[in-house]
């Protein structure tokens, strides 16, 4: 978003400075996407139709970390979704947080953020898939042709349409990856073909890992997201004997930004179908 408008951090909002966001950005929504949106039971439709809805929800409204948070999803997704590409120019939004699981006890919060929701495999299973068709056995292997650069937040992966893709996907050993015969990146190394890995933690996202990497293994980068919690640097010998400070942790990107392990094998079970 930041390419395209101004912004401003979630967390520096108060709860009716969210609510005076969606106010202001209302009358720019596309009535006829909203239509669309519900009469094809898509999950990008409004919670409302109307502002003197939103109005009323708001009134005895609890002030929390997690409903800010929702907001912030919420209104990030109105803005993508709703606005002219004109509107969406004038508008100031607030960046979209990182994903926390134990707040999606808050029905807002967790309908408002679904990438983590349909990508949270935990390795071994968490014991909620049958390994059942329409659920996906423990391990499998496929070939396709790749659509859209992937991972989609850093410019990876194939993006032709005719691209040949191969996949093996495991919830046995947690990970999943792509080999892309033709990528595409914002670093001039990765032109050619490219495989993305993607491991999933032990409990959760946390200690999830993605990386991308040359086919034959010459240049890799870290695809996930860095945060001050995660990012690591190398110390130098002057640091590891302590006579100088060694760096400070690296400050997380603008916004925050989502791990995301492999999708889960009951993943459709998370989202809402659409056709």
């Amino acid at each position: 978003m930041a390419k395209a408008v101004a912004t401003k951090p979630c967390d520096d909002h108060s709860i009716d400075e969210l609510n005076e966001a969606v106010r202001g950005m209302f009358g720019q929504l596309s009535d006829e996407l909203q239509q669309i949106y519900m009469d094809n039971g898509d999950a990008r439709a409004r919670r409302f139709a109307t502002l003197a809805e939103y109005e009323q929800s708001w009134m005895d409204e609890e002030d929390s970390l997690t409903r800010r948070h929702a907001k912030c999803f919420e209104i990030a997704e109105m803005w993508a979704h709703y606005l002219s590409d004109a509107a969406k120019r004038g508008n100031t939004v607030p960046t979209v947080p990182v994903f926390d699981a134990s707040k999606a006890d808050d029905k807002l919060y967790e309908s408002s953020a679904t990438c983590q929701t349909g990508h949270s495999m935990i390795k071994g299973g968490d014991g909620t898939s049958t390994h059942q068709w329409p659920d996906w056995p423990e391990e499998l292997h496929y070939k396709a042709k790749a659509h859209g650069a992937y991972p989609f937040w850093w410019g990876g992966g194939s993006d032709t349409g005719s691209a040949d893709m191969e996949v093996y996907w495991s919830e046995k050993q947690g990970a999943e990856k792509f080999i892309h015969s033709s990528c595409t990146g914002q670093s001039s190394w990765l032109n050619g073909a490219c495989t993305h890995l993607m491991i999933a933690g032990t409990s959760d996202q946390s200690d999830s890992q993605a990386y991308l990497y040359k086919a034959d293994e010459s240049r890799c980068c870290i695809s996930n997201p860095g945060s001050s919690a995660f990012s690591s640097q190398r110390a130098t010998k002057a640091q590891k004997s302590g006579k100088i400070a060694p760096p400070a942790p690296k400050p997380p990107p603008p916004g925050g930004s989502e791990k995301l392990s492999p999708a889960q094998g009951n993943f459709y079970n998370t989202l809402t179908y659409v056709d």
